[in-house]
C-alpha cells in the first residue's frame, strides 16, 4: 500500500534525488547528482511556492520510494517537472498516484509544464507521452574541466556586459532562439550580478549576439545558460568570442572546476564551436512541453 504526502525533510528528498538522478535510466536535466547541491537548490532557488506546495513524496510503510516536484514560476504560470523519481518496481502506479495527487491539490494557475529527460530514461519519456506532452527536440548536455579550455581565435568584435541600448535587440534574439525556455529575457536581465553575467557582442553599434552565464563557486561549477548569435552575424567567430568571454569570467573564480552547457543536438554550428573548445557530450536529453490548457 502506497501513501502520498508532502514532506519538509529536504535533506532526505535531496539524498533520494541524488541517488536516482545519478543513474541514466532515472536522470532528468533540471537537477544535479550531488545531494548537497540539490539541497542548496531546493532551499534557495526552487519554485515561487512553499516547499510543501511544490513537492510530493510516496512512501511504502516508512520508506521513501518516490518524489515529484514542480519548480513553479508565478509570473509565467509554468513549471519544470522534477521527476517522477521512483525506486519501486511499481513505477507506473506510483507515478500516476503522485501526478494525480499533485494536480488535484495544486491551487495555482498552471498553464504549461516542461520535462527534460535523459534519452535512457524511458519511463520518463513514457510518462510525458501518457500525459499528452509534445516532444520539442533533443538537447546535448555538454561539459569540460575548466583546465582543458582552449580558445585562441581573435576578432574585432567587442564583447561587453549588457548595455541598455541593446536590450530590445537582446530580447528579440532570446525570444526567437529560446522560446518557452526556463529564463525569459526579463528574468535574465534581472538576474545579473557578481555571479551571473550577460555579455553581448557588438560591432560598429550593431548587436550580434549574447551569452548568459553563471558561476556557483561553492560547488566549483560554471554554467553557460544561453548563447545566441544573430543570423546576420554567423560564421564571423561571434559565438567563439562570446564563449571566450564567458570562460574568462569563469577563470576569475579559482574554485571553478567544471563548465557545463546545454545545446540543441541538431544545432551543428553551435556544437562545432563547443567541440572545438574541448567540450564533450555528457548526456543527451529529450525536451517535452505539456500545455495544461489543452489537457485540462
Amino acid at each position: 500500500m502506497f501513501k502520498v504526502r508532502s514532506s519538509n525533510d529536504i535533506s532526505e528528498i535531496s539524498r533520494f534525488i541524488s541517488e536516482m538522478n545519478s543513474q541514466s535510466k532515472h536522470h532528468i536535466g533540471y537537477c544535479g547528482t550531488e545531494a548537497v547541491e540539490i539541497e542548496h537548490t531546493l532551499l534557495n532557488d526552487f519554485s515561487d511556492l512553499a516547499f510543501e506546495e511544490s513537492f510530493l513524496c510516496a512512501y511504502e510503510g516508512e520508506s521513501l520510494i518516490g518524489v515529484l516536484g514542480l519548480d513553479y514560476d508565478k509570473d509565467s504560470t509554468e513549471a519544470e517537472l522534477w521527476g517522477p523519481f521512483i525506486s519501486n518496481n511499481n513505477w507506473q502506479e506510483v507515478a500516476n498516484l503522485l501526478w494525480d495527487t499533485m494536480l488535484k491539490n495544486f491551487l495555482f494557475p498552471l498553464r504549461r509544464i516542461y520535462g527534460f529527460y535523459n534519452v535512457e530514461n524511458l519511463a520518463g519519456k513514457w510518462f510525458m507521452e501518457l500525459q499528452g506532452a509534445k516532444f520539442e527536440g533533443e538537447h546535448s548536455f555538454m561539459t569540460i574541466p575548466s583546465r582543458n579550455v582552449s580558445l585562441n581565435q581573435s576578432t574585432t568584435i567587442t564583447i561587453n556586459e549588457m548595455q541598455d541600448d541593446y536590450i530590445k535587440e537582446f530580447k528579440a534574439l532570446h525570444e526567437q532562439e529560446f522560446p518557452n525556455t526556463y529564463f525569459s529575457a526579463e528574468e535574465i536581465i534581472s538576474r545579473q550580478g557578481e555571479e551571473q553575467k550577460l555579455f553581448i557582442a557588438v560591432e560598429q553599434q550593431q548587436f550580434y549576439g549574447y551569452v548568459f552565464c553563471e558561476v556557483t563557486p561553492e560547488f566549483g561549477e560554471g554554467d553557460i545558460h544561453f548563447l545566441a548569435v544573430s543570423s546576420t552575424a554567423r560564421k564571423k567567430g561571434v559565438g567563439t568570442q562570446l564563449l571566450k568571454k564567458c570562460l574568462e569570467f569563469f577563470s576569475s573564480f579559482k574554485t571553478i572546476k567544471e563548465i557545463t552547457l546545454s545545446v540543441k543536438s541538431d544545432n551543428q554550428a553551435a556544437l562545432k564551436v563547443y567541440l572545438n573548445a574541448g567540450f564533450y557530450e555528457k548526456h543527451r536529453l529529450k525536451f517535452f512541453s505539456l500545455d495544461r490548457q489543452k489537457t485540462s
